[in-house]
């Protein structure tokens, strides 16, 4: 019996432990209810971005609701719906397209594969294992699918401090939509999670006065582009100290006692992003004079700004209005990273100062160079990105691009008219270290990187050599060489910033670039950088404030989930529809839904009581056992 006794004693006292172990993985500091860090990081790491496998997601809502969404997408109203997310469902989700050049050209279409955002607690309280809100990408102007997918990869392989990716194959209604990316939102539970406070001001400057990062003045609200995320905080006296510090740096041609970059910043943010954008050649970003598509937050555990990277879709030469060639792209200047000269630039001129800065900056390229991109290692990691989406993107009948094109915008090294991704990373890995080695200039005597014509990423169509057949220096409006895009989706004035869009229709532009604008053509360069400029210097009253556009298609986009897609699109071009690269009425594929039978139901606004997870399961299971073993303690103690 001392045995039984002794057995009994010690399977209570394991189980009271497993149940202090659950219940502290759910209380948190402030005493509320809530999952363990731990527990959370690994269910989101396999469940809500499990970055190697394509993840199924189904969102459930009313057709009228769907219909009411998609044409007034340019509103970017929220609806509730309910939502399948890798056979976990949540009810009461708010759900929105998103985006700005890319939403505007996918309403005027008529087509409705738009980006979304999804919000988990806009309606009610609830989170997905600490995540509230993610981004599903529509993977626009991406013939190769994976570009964004590869930037961020890219930035992990720094220990870069980012968003996490992963696959979705969406549907809606149980109807297949098309192959997205899904990718994390900066936001609270983001910063508690890679830097342990949220409490800080998160800014996400959109050009406008001080997203260059330039100083103007000791007040800020002279600084109209910096604005905390959160409505109830001020942009403080440490922004201020921040921007003053760059600016002496500049002055002073390098750091002083009284002012260092590393007092006021996590330099090391910057310097990873820094090489990330400069081997990709991203260059829809503070690079290019756009000024935008980056977070600044300020790190109240350390008093330091970070900076966080966003929006890598246009990575690899992708976006259109930097102006380079991709031939000119694989050469981008590592020591002059900009578009035009250095002094545009304050963050970046001001890193180049200092020696250690950019010893650690190459030190970065030379990973990314001949690590990552290394040929045979990259054409393995490509070529299994592919086959992990191929069956997916062959599915997916409402796509941008068809497979063939595809294929050949990733592998195709053959046709000198245009240059694949493989080719592309090839040239660029091999510049890259030959300018670290001192084999090729890294710098332009401060005039950065000089352009003759506009860009496309690999395997769209840019002519390596440059010869597009536009002016020199000036951006072509229609097609632009793509051989499976119409004009539609070229370089137009759409594509400018909404913000430019705006004061156009406002009326606020000079007349040189009115009067390229009223004849649907982009400025030259050299005028879009005096309008950057301008514009960055104008005061936060002559534009619509916020980031949504205010314009949009006709409202009159009768699509619905699975039904068929609008055919007979005119081929203006010659070169096939904007979206398939065929005409047609061809309804979206049915059979790959997502896997609703077997979804596991969480945070159900009806049900009460706990959601189990990791930490319940070890506290009931916890004291269940305990219980038991003292119910049979006790019948056995008259022994």
């Amino acid at each position: 019996m001392k045995k039984i006794k002794s057995g009994l004693t010690f399977i209570i006292l394991v189980a009271l432990l497993l149940s202090m172990t659950g219940l502290s993985g759910m209380i948190s500091s402030n005493g509320s209810i809530s999952y363990a860090a731990s527990s959370d990081q690994d269910m989101k790491d396999s469940v809500i971005f499990p970055h190697d496998q394509v993840v199924e997601v189904n969102i459930e809502l009313d057709e009228s609701i769907y219909e009411d969404m998609i044409n007034n997408a340019m509103e970017e109203e929220y609806v509730m719906a309910d939502i399948t997310y890798n056979g976990y469902t949540f009810e009461g989700v708010a759900v929105r397209p998103k985006g700005n050049s890319s939403l505007k050209q996918v309403a005027s279409s008529g087509n409705d594969r738009f980006s979304f955002k999804i919000d988990f607690n806009e309606y009610v309280d609830q989170d997905f294992f600490g995540i509230t809100k993610i981004n599903l990408n529509n993977l626009f102007e991406d013939p190769t699918l994976m570009a964004e997918y590869i930037s961020y990869e890219m930035l992990d392989t720094l220990d870069a401090v980012a968003s996490d990716t992963s696959y979705v194959a969406l549907s809606i209604n149980g109807n297949y939509y098309g192959l997205y990316l899904a990718v994390e939102e900066i936001n609270k539970p983001f910063l508690e999670e890679n830097f342990g406070n949220k409490d800080g001001q998160l800014y996400k400057p959109e050009m406008g006065t001080g997203a260059d990062l330039s100083y103007i003045s000791d007040d800020p609200g002279d600084y109209t582009a910096i604005v905390p995320d959160d409505e109830d905080m001020t942009t403080g006296d440490e922004y201020i100290q921040f921007v003053k510090t760059i600016d002496q740096i500049i002055e002073n041609g390098g750091e002083t006692s009284e002012y260092k970059l590393s007092d006021v910043m996590n330099v090391d943010s910057f310097l990873k992003y820094l090489a990330l954008s400069s081997t990709v050649v991203h260059m829809d970003a503070y690079q290019s004079g756009m000024f935008h598509n980056y977070y600044l937050y300020y790190n109240t555990d350390t008093d330091l700004y970070e900076w966080i990277t966003w929006d890598l879709n246009m990575s690899f030469n992708g976006f259109p209005m930097s102006g380079l060639t991709d031939l000119e792209a694989t050469q981008f200047l590592i020591d002059e990273p900009v578009i035009g000269s250095m002094d545009q630039y304050p963050l970046i001129e001001a890193v180049f100062t200092n020696e250690d800065y950019v010893e650690t900056y190459h030190d970065y390229l030379d990973i990314l160079a001949s690590q990552y991109l290394d040929d045979e290692t990259f054409e393995n990691r490509v070529t299994e990105i592919y086959n992990m989406i191929k069956d997916y993107a062959k599915a997916d009948t409402n796509a941008f691009y068809d497979m063939d094109t595809t294929y050949k915008s990733i592998f195709d090294n053959e046709d000198n008219d245009t240059m694949s991704l493989l080719e592309f990373a090839s040239l660029r890995a091999d510049n890259i270290l030959d300018q670290l080695a001192g084999d090729l200039p890294s710098t332009n005597d401060g005039n950065g990187n000089e352009c003759t014509g506009g860009g496309m990423r690999p395997g769209g169509g840019m002519r390596p050599d440059g010869d597009n057949g536009f002016p020199e220096g000036g951006f072509p409006s229609g097609d632009f060489g793509n051989q499976d895009m119409n004009p539609d989706a070229g370089m137009t004035i759409d594509r400018l910033p909404q913000e430019i869009l705006d004061m156009y229709e406002q009326g606020l532009l000079s007349e040189e670039i009115t009067a390229y604008l009223d004849r649907g053509e982009l400025p030259p360069r050299e005028l879009m950088m005096e309008l950057m400029e301008d514009f960055g210097q104008m005061d936060g009253q002559n534009r619509i404030p916020g980031d949504k556009d205010q314009f949009g298609g006709d409202g009159n986009n009768p699509m619905q989930p699975g039904g068929d897609f609008p055919g007979n699109m005119e081929d203006k071009a010659g070169v096939g529809d904007m979206f398939t690269g065929k005409g047609g009425n061809e309804s979206r594929d049915k059979d790959n839904t997502t896997p609703t039978d077997d979804a596991t139901p969480i945070n159900d606004s009806d049900s009460s009581g706990l959601d189990l997870e990791n930490g319940d399961y070890l506290l009931i299971g916890g004291l269940v056992l305990a219980l038991a073993g003292i119910g049979v303690y006790l019948k056995f103690r008259k022994f």
